[in-house]
C-alpha cells in the first residue's frame, strides 16, 4: 500500500468506488484512480437491527491501494465523512427523500395502533419531515429521545411513509471544547447509567476494563474506550446475550460494539445508549437504491446532552458520518423479555431496506 497526496488545500470528493478504481472530484476535474482505502470494516447484513453494520472512517488523505481490496471486509459507502480537507469544508450537509412500504401486518399493535420509529427531528445534526399516507388515523409524537407514529393503516398490508432528512456534520468540537466534567445529570437521564439484561456496568468483567480505560476526564474515559475496543474487539456477525460474553468472547457485531461501549461508559459513571438507525450502503452490498439497519451510540456529557459516538471509528464523539440517519435510541429496559420494542416493528415490516433518492 502506497499513498498519494494531492497539493495544500486541495479538496476532493469521491464520487464512487468500483471494483479497484475510484473516481475523484476536483473542481470542475474528474479523475480515475486506484481504489481507495477508506478502513476495513465489517461488510453489511440485513434483517436485525442489532445485526448490520455498515461504517465510514474519516478520510484526511487518499491512501491508493496496490493490491486488491477484500470485497467481504471493506465496506464502500457513498457518502464518505469529509468535513474538512485541508482547512476546507466539505459538503455540509446531505439532504435523503426516504420511502418506506411497509407490510404492517408483520408488526405488532400497542393499544390497538401501530407505534413506528420515523427519521429523528430537531437535532444539531439531522432534521426530518414527514408524508404518511393510506392511514387515515395517525399521529407524529416527539419524545426527548425519539419521533414515533402512533397510526391506524387503511390496509393491514400496506403503508407509505416518505421522509425528506437534512443529515448534518455537526462535530461538536466547540462545545467539547469548553465541556468540564460533570455527574451532575438529570432525572431523566440516570436511568442509562443502570443495568438491562445486555448491559450489567456492574459485572466484574466490565468494570475491570472499565477501571483500565478510566482517564483523567470523561472525554479521555471515552476515547479511552474507542481504543481499547478496536484493539480488544474483532467484527464478527453474531448475536450475544451479555457484554460478559463479549468481553469473553472478544468479538462482536455492530449491536454488540455499541452495547459494550454502553456498558464500559456506564461502569465510569457516563450516561450512554444504544441507537439504531439506517444507513445509505454501496451497491456491492445493498440493492441500488436502499439503506441497512445500524446501531451505534450516544452518550450524555453534562451541558451538552446527547451527542453521537460510533464505537467503531476512533474520535467519533460527537461526530457521524452522514451517511447515518438517527431512527430510534433505546429505552434504557427495551431489551427485557415482553417490553414493546417500535424499532422492532420497524424491521420486520419492511423497513429496513427503504428506498431513497438524493
Amino acid at each position: 500500500m502506497g499513498s498519494m497526496k494531492l497539493p495544500a488545500g486541495a479538496a476532493v470528493e469521491i464520487v464512487s468506488i468500483t471494483g479497484t478504481n475510484a473516481v475523484i472530484k476536483r473542481g470542475d476535474s474528474t479523475f480515475t484512480i486506484p481504489a481507495i482505502s477508506i478502513g476495513r470494516l465489517p461488510e453489511i447484513t440485513s434483517a436485525s437491527p442489532a445485526t448490520s453494520i455498515p461504517s465510514t472512517a474519516p478520510v484526511t488523505e487518499i491512501a491508493v491501494v496496490q493490491s486488491t481490496p477484500t470485497p467481504a471486509r471493506l465496506l464502500k459507502t457513498n457518502d464518505p465523512l469529509l468535513s474538512q480537507v485541508n482547512g476546507r469544508t466539505i459538503r455540509p450537509e446531505k439532504i435523503y427523500k426516504v420511502t418506506w412500504n411497509l407490510n404492517p401486518s408483520r408488526g405488532r399493535k400497542m393499544n390497538g395502533k401501530y407505534y413506528i420509529p420515523l427519521p429523528s427531528r430537531n437535532l444539531p445534526y439531522q432534521d426530518a419531515q414527514y408524508e404518511i399516507t393510506n392511514c387515515p388515523i395517525k399521529e407524529v409524537v416527539d419524545s426527548q429521545i425519539n419521533t414515533i407514529l402512533f397510526c391506524i393503516p387503511n390496509n393491514s398490508t400496506s403503508l407509505k411513509i416518505t421522509s425528506t432528512i437534512t443529515v448534518k456534520n455537526n462535530n461538536y468540537k466547540s462545545d467539547l471544547s469548553t465541556y468540564k466534567d460533570s455527574f451532575d445529570y438529570p432525572s431523566e437521564v440516570l436511568p442509562y447509567l443502570n443495568s438491562t439484561d445486555r448491559i450489567n456496568p456492574n459485572s466484574p468483567a466490565v468494570l475491570d476494563v472499565a477501571r483500565q480505560v478510566k482517564g483523567n476526564n470523561n472525554i479521555e474515559t471515552v476515547n479511552n474506550i474507542l481504543l481499547w475496543i478496536k484493539k480488544n474487539i474483532t467484527y464478527k456477525r453474531e448475536g450475544f446475550t451479555s457484554v460478559d460474553e463479549i468481553l469473553h468472547r472478544r468479538f462482536a457485531e455492530c449491536g454488540g460494539h455499541a452495547a459494550l461501549f454502553s456498558a464500559l461508559c456506564r461502569a465510569n459513571k457516563i450516561p450512554a445508549r444504544e441507537v439504531w438507525g439506517v444507513v445509505e450502503a454501496d451497491t456491492s452490498y445493498t440493492p441500488a437504491g436502499h439503506l441497512k439497519g445500524h446501531l451505534w451510540s450516544e452518550i450524555y456529557l453534562s451541558g451538552i446532552g446527547w451527542i453521537p459516538v460510533e464505537p467503531q471509528i476512533l474520535g467519533s464523539i460527537g461526530t457521524l458520518p452522514r451517511s447515518y440517519i438517527r431512527m430510534y435510541s433505546y429505552e434504557p429496559n427495551m431489551h427485557i423479555s415482553g417490553n414493546y420494542n417500535e424499532a422492532y416493528n420497524m424491521v420486520v415490516m419492511g423497513g429496513d431496506r427503504p428506498e431513497f433518492s438524493n
